[in-house]
């Protein structure tokens, strides 16, 4: 996988590059688009299968910069969505592959018979034993297919997700 500083500035001498695909998440293989669903750089929104699970797509022209608010509002946009009506597990912005192929191979192949989620909480330190409790009787419950680590105390504004400065 690229992302969108791998795809931005490249130039051929051979005219028109083929299109890239961009990734938005992945969500079960019984989701649909809105027929009028458009994501980054206005592309519709398309659905690539494997299984139980597919990956939400728009093919992109890789020549066309990805960054501008548009862009990231468009991929936020997409996901929000989604998920008022079906899981998805979010990719991060810019996650391109080279063609539809590639999504299989190197997104959906490798852990379609996973059920994978990570997930950060916040609750109250005095009732971490609690949390604990039912997240065990939850593993207990799934054949011991949910595993657990607490880190923390962290301070709430540490889920905050802020890009580096470049100096």
């Amino acid at each position: 996988m690229t992302s969108a500083d791998d795809t931005a500035d490249h130039d051929t001498d051979e005219g028109a590059s083929a299109a890239v695909i961009y990734v938005y998440g992945i969500v079960p293989a019984d989701v649909q688009p809105e027929k009028d669903a458009t994501g980054v750089h206005d592309a519709p929104i398309e659905i690539v299968k494997h299984g139980d699970i597919a990956a939400l797509v728009s093919e992109i022209d890789p020549d066309q910069r990805l960054g501008a608010p548009a862009d990231l509002q468009a991929h936020a946009h997409i996901l929000d969505g989604t998920a008022h009506v079906a899981p998805v597990l979010p990719l991060r912005f810019g996650a391109v592959v080279s063609d539809r192929d590639a999504v299989i191979r190197e997104l959906l192949a490798e852990h379609h018979d996973e059920d994978a989620v990570q997930i950060a909480v916040l609750f109250e330190v005095d009732r971490q034993e609690e949390l604990e409790q039912t997240v065990g009787d939850l593993a207990a419950r799934w054949d011991n297919r949910v595993a657990m680590r607490v880190l923390g105390p962290t301070a709430p504004y540490d889920f905050v997700v802020r890009p580096k400065r470049e100096d």
